[in-house]
């Protein structure tokens, strides 16, 4: 199965996030241990992600819709402290695949499982 992540903008530009943008985003400062004890994982943040896709953080909320056909809807200001955890044991996700969204500041720290899109939305 091919790894991709694709990202919505509020211009509805696609962007298609990539293992490879992934695996050079990486940050080894990211808490995963914290948010998920005993999990040793490589993460990017999402502000990253925007950041290097040139994406306007201008947004209200995140639509984030997993495989399986989930959907959560996350506010702007809870995904300034959101990451995607693509690798554990330096290989991609077996369980979660292809990434897996942790938001620490939402409650009960939000946990996305296999996500395959995140779609930005502006207000009502």
């Amino acid at each position: 199965m091919e790894w991709k992540i694709t990202i919505i903008d509020l211009e509805q530009q696609n962007y298609t996030l990539s293992f490879e943008q992934m695996e050079a985003w990486k940050n080894s400062a990211i808490p995963v241990e914290d948010v998920v004890p005993g999990k040793q994982a490589e993460a990017v943040y999402l502000a990253k992600i925007f950041n290097e896709l040139q994406i306007s953080t201008d947004f209200v909320q995140a639509k984030v819709e997993a495989a399986d056909g989930f959907v959560q809807q996350v506010e702007s200001a809870d995904l300034t402290t959101a990451f995607l955890v693509f690798k554990q044991k330096g290989e991609a996700l077996a369980k979660g695949f292809p990434a897996r969204l942790f938001v620490p500041s939402a409650a009960d720290c939000l946990n996305v499982k296999s996500v395959v899109q995140i779609q930005l939305l502006g207000a009502c």
